[in-house]
Order: C-alpha cells, then structure tokens, then sequence
C-alpha cells in the first residue's frame, strides 16, 4: 500500500461522518467507523463484519433498492445528485443520503446522516400551525354559531310565553332544549380555541382536562364506552400550553376509544389526573386489550399505528411525547394493563 493510500485509509476511517463506498454495482468496498456504528447502534438484523463484496442493499435490507442504484449511478457518472431521504430500520428514523464520485477507490462514497430529528421538528411545527389555525377559525366558528342560537334560544322563550297547544309547547321545549345543548358545545369549542391561541400560561389543569373529556363525552355515549374521571383537586398550579395539552389528551382518549372499539366491547375509559412530587401526573387507563408487547418499542414511532395495514391518521403518539418533553414534561406506556402517563 502506498503512502497515500496510507493516508487516505487513515483519514477515511476517522471521519465523524458515516461513509460507505460501493461501487458502481452497489458492491461494498469499504466502511469507516462512524457508518459501523451506525449499523450496530441501529440494532438492524444484519451481519456487522460480512459487509466487504456485498450488496449495499442486501446488506442493510433498504427497501429503496431502485432510488439507491439510480444515485450510484447519476454519482459515478459525475452529474450532480440531489440527497435521497429514506426511513431505514423502524419507521421513525429518517436518512440522508448523499453521494460523489471516489477517484482513489474508482467508486462512489456514500454519506449516511441522520435526519430523524430534523423532520420531527417540521412535523411538529407543522401541527402547532395547525393547531394555530384551527383556535383562529374555531373561534369564529363558535361566535357565529352562538350569535345564531341566541336568536334560535330567545325565540324559543319568547314563544313558550303564548298561550300554546300542549303538543307545540313541547315541540318548542324541545328546540329550546337543543338549542341550549347546542350553545354549550359552541362554548367549549371557544375555550378549546382561545386556550389554542393563548399559548403558555401558569394555570391550573383541570379545568382543560373537564372541557376535552366534556367535548368527547357524547361521541363516547354513542359508541357505548364509558368516560370516567378522576382529578386530584388539590393539584399545583403549572405552566402549560391549554390547546397543546387538551390535544394530546383528545389523543389518547381516540386511541382509547378505538382500541375498545376494534376489541368488540363495551369498556371504560378512565381519565386520572394527581400529584407525584415533583410531577402532575394526566393519565389514561382503558380496559381494552393493550399493546401487545412487539409494538410498544414503536408506540412512539412517528407513522405507528395499531391499525393494521394503515398509517397513524392522528396526531402520534410521538408529537404527543414532544409536546410534553417541551413543557419540560414526559409520557410513558405504564402499567399491565397498559396505560398512558403524561407527567409535566
């Protein structure tokens, strides 16, 4: 071996960034340590020391066979190459993958970086401006829709003061008693909105706990499943985000939901909130049939979903975690059964 060869082995090996070099077919040449660490921090079932002279693909089992072989190739025909992003080992961990043409080896050097973070923020991001939007038309919503019931509820009352038929008195009741139903809802959906707009504010967590439970109750009731809460009402004072916390929850209780729901039954869902020095504790416990134990290293993944055969449609239970890590909190799957726990 040379001396610059020497060298080049030498600097390769050490480099702080993840590198494989393969050649055109995809074979691989050569690996440094940061790309091996990788490999084993990342618990993929692959053997660790039979990379030499095997496919890159095979090798790390990348479902993005086709995407890879194209950037090989644009990359030994020097064009330029634009970074191909893949999900690699469970759902949640995102890569980069950059490539250039290696005159010392005559192949093409592959730089691995991980972007898993990165794109949770932008998820998160995303989610708190939606959330934004929705407090902004929310709370126009619930104005218009109050201002139309007062008409609706006064002259209801109005009515009910004439000299009425039985049976119109209590078609009239009826409506009257719609109406008031209906204007209870429109006020829960302007708190939910402006706790929405609000941001962080110290306050106590209850009362954002009763309206998202008093929100989801009647679609509970349908469904034939049971909403219980228990509140400590001697809890501390926090400082939270209202909006972002009342969403993790309607979160968990849809999760609830629809877990008893795929389960066939008839189950109860209990919302718990109290004081675990030095945290405040929200919980949510079903007894439906869990997570069964293969899942819950991903419950937290960003496209899990104990629908089988669909991704998450909800918000996730991982945005759900980096909201409560955000308000300097934590939420972790307790208990057999199971059951959620978010602590701030």
């Amino acid at each position: 071996m040379s001396k610059t060869e020497v060298v080049y082995q030498g600097i390769f090996r050490d480099l702080p960034a993840a590198i494989v070099l393969v050649n055109r077919d995809g074979m691989v040449i050569d690996i440094n340590r940061a790309f091996l660490s990788y490999v084993q921090e990342s618990n993929l079932d692959v053997d660790v020391a039979g990379w030499e002279g095997r496919s890159l693909v095979e090798w790390l089992g990348l479902e993005q066979a086709e995407q890879v072989a194209e950037l090989i190739e644009q990359a030994c025909a020097a064009e330029q190459t634009e970074p191909l992003e893949i999900t690699h080992g469970v759902a949640s961990r995102w890569l980069e993958i950059q490539a250039g043409p290696c005159a010392e080896e005559g192949g093409v050097w592959l730089l691995w970086r991980d972007i898993t973070l990165q794109k949770k923020s932008t998820a998160a991001l995303q989610n708190v401006q939606k959330l934004e939007v929705f407090g902004q038309l929310g709370s126009g919503v619930a104005h218009d829709l109050n201002n139309e019931l007062s008409l609706v509820n006064g002259y209801a009352e109005l009515l009910l003061g004439e000299d009425l038929a039985a049976n119109v008195r209590t078609h009239i009741e009826t409506v009257l008693s719609g109406g008031r139903r209906c204007g209870i809802t429109a006020e829960r959906l302007l708190n939910y909105a402006r706790w929405l707009r609000l941001g962080r504010q110290v306050q106590e967590l209850n009362p954002i706990v009763v309206n998202a439970i008093d929100m989801m109750r009647r679609q509970f009731e349908k469904d034939g499943v049971v909403l219980l809460e228990d509140l400590d009402a001697d809890l501390p004072q926090i400082e939270v985000w209202a909006g972002q916390i009342q969403v993790v929850l309607f979160n968990l209780l849809q999760n609830s939901r629809e877990a008893l729901l795929r389960g066939g039954v008839d189950g109860i869902v209990q919302v718990r909130t109290y004081w675990r020095e030095p945290w405040v504790v929200l919980e949510v416990e079903d007894d439906g049939p869990g997570v069964a134990e293969p899942q819950r290293q991903h419950i937290f993944d960003a496209s899990f979903s104990a629908k089988e055969g669909e991704l998450g449609a909800g918000l996730g239970l991982g945005v759900c975690r980096d909201i409560a890590r955000d308000h300097g909190g934590q939420m972790k799957l307790l208990g057999e059964p199971p059951e959620v726990c978010m602590a701030l």
